[in-house]
């Protein structure tokens, strides 16, 4: 079962999301830290998953 993403899961975003891969294949930005993953999820929970602005 998938659920949206939470508070308690700032590292873990961290972790996942620090990677050049994930730069190079996808919008989020490199390299990505607490503060990337804090306005990750902001903007995740407002909808905004089509904007290329972080």
């Amino acid at each position: 079962m998938l659920r949206e993403w939470a508070e308690s899961d700032l590292s873990a975003l961290v972790e996942l999301y620090d990677d050049p891969e994930i730069d190079r294949w996808t919008p989020v930005p490199s390299p990505f830290d607490s503060r990337a993953a804090r306005e990750y999820l902001t903007k995740a929970r407002e909808g905004c998953w089509t904007s290329p602005a972080w």
